[in-house]
């Protein structure tokens, strides 16, 4: 069918989630035409830890009241176990909350609408529209519920679009510091669970778990199973039996999770992901940018998803709303954005890399946790990291190992060969990972350059 219409926004925003909703409210703030387009109908449950460690996000998005009054309760605490690493911690001033995201997502929608952004659902974007000469995106073409094909035509497309970003393929946005899970999830919501209002996080052995009070009354719990044990949980009829089975031995004191589940009524089946892939993608072009999981995925494990995407949707306004005046200052602007949004970004991708991945913790990382959890100030700066209040390589900082390994060394509990082994390779990784931040946009630096160099040559600007 022809395209029947087209119609005119300064921004146009694909995907209405976390990242989509709260970008298109602090734009439409700045003063900016907003449309936003989202493929679903919402709302509708996806694959999430729900937890949000800094409500200060939320509350310069304008919506913590709000989300409060849905009755996800503060969490003052966070219980966290690394084998038998105690590293629990109190943070009464600095409290998480775990929200579900059929909740979060339709409040963020509702404000986006109220902040003055078009917010359409079920609309599937089908292409890009760009320029002749440059290739510049210039807009986007999507088909409405009644088949009909629409243009939009607007100086800067947003894919908010997830993990699978049809902006990200239209685009041809490059992946780099791609990495695999190494373990599934496995979560249930439960009500009448009387769990304590606290952040629960335990790794014993190969198993984790996750645990959260939410809004409603609801409390979410997450198995983590190995992949390799993930067989057992497909079989017709056994997702049930092995999630309640792995979860009731888990709890530490009075919050045994066996005795506290006896009570507790099951909501709904319980979900499953087993593999999905880790990344960062090219996130800034000529016209277009992008944001969330689109952006970059990491390990669910450290649950940081919704706090990324709220804090990046801001950062890309401020710096969106500084370069509007011209093509080149908002393409400069973007471009900043991307390279700020990696920086802030890289290090807890590495860290959840490294607390999800499957098997017994090392000895060195054994170590590691042993150190933190004697310490209530490391305790407490760990909390910090987690809640993006203190750099996570700041904290996980060369000289905390080397001291570990010193220890190892003259205390002999660990066999020299397996310590030097395991701080060489350590060494290696961190080097490694840090050129692999670097690299795409190097090399997309060199190739814009070279194009650059090749398009005057062919007009005669250079002899």
């Amino acid at each position: 069918m022809h395209e029947v219409t087209t119609e005119y926004f300064d921004v146009a925003i694909v995907g209405g989630r976390v990242a989509g909703s709260s970008a298109a409210t602090h734009l439409a703030r700045a003063g900016l035409s907003v449309l936003l387009l989202e493929r679903a109908k919402l709302p509708s449950d996806t694959l999430s830890t729900h937890t949000i460690q800094d409500l200060d996000c939320l509350q310069r998005l304008g919506v913590l009241k709000r989300v409060l009054a849905t009755g996800s309760p503060p969490m003052p605490r966070s219980t966290l176990w690394m084998d038998d690493c105690d590293l629990s911690v109190g943070h009464p001033e600095q409290p998480w909350l775990s929200v579900r995201r059929t909740t979060l997502d339709e409040l963020l929608l509702d404000t986006a609408r109220q902040a003055g952004a078009d917010v359409r659902l079920e609309r599937k974007v089908t292409g890009l529209l760009r320029t002749d000469h440059d290739g510049r995106v210039r807009g986007l073409r999507y088909e409405d519920p009644y088949g009909r094909h629409l243009t939009v035509s607007c100086r800067l497309v947003v894919g908010a679009d997830g993990r699978s970003s049809t902006v990200g393929r239209l685009v041809g946005a490059r992946k780099y510091n791609r990495s695999g899970n190494e373990r599934g999830a496995v979560w249930r919501y439960f009500q009448d669970l009387p769990a304590p209002p606290e952040f629960f996080f335990c790794r014993r052995g190969s198993d984790l778990l996750l645990a959260a009070p939410c809004d409603q009354g609801r409390v979410m719990l997450s198995v983590q199973p190995a992949l390799k044990e993930t067989a057992a949980y497909r079989a017709p009829g056994e997702i049930e039996r092995m999630f309640l089975r792995r979860a009731r031995p888990w709890g530490q004191g009075n919050h045994e999770w066996g005795d506290l589940l006896a009570d507790a009524t099951p909501e709904g089946a319980a979900n499953m992901v087993l593999r999905y892939a880790c990344f960062f993608r090219e996130s800034a072009g000529p016209g277009w940018v992008l944001l969330g999981d689109a952006s970059h995925v990491k390990d669910v494990v450290t649950g940081q998803g919704i706090c990324d995407a709220l804090r990046h949707a801001e950062q890309l306004t401020a710096r969106v709303s500084h370069g509007w005046g011209s093509d080149r200052s908002l393409d400069s602007a973007t471009r900043g954005w991307w390279r700020s949004k990696d920086r802030d970004a890289a290090p807890m991708y590495w860290l959840s890399r490294d607390m999800g991945k499957a098997g017994v913790t090392s000895p060195l990382y054994g170590s590691f946790f042993a150190r933190i959890a004697a310490s209530p100030r490391l305790k407490l700066r760990l909390q910090e990291v987690l809640g993006r209040r203190y750099g996570v390589r700041r904290f996980i900082a060369p000289y905390r190992f080397a001291l570990v390994i010193a220890a190892q060394l003259r205390k002999g509990e660990v066999p020299v060969d397996t310590t030097l082994r395991e701080a060489g390779q350590l060494v290696r990784t961190e080097a490694a990972r840090r050129w692999a931040g670097i690299r795409p946009r190097y090399e997309r630096q060199r190739n814009e350059q070279a194009r650059e160099i090749g398009s005057e040559r062919e007009t005669g600007a250079v002899r």
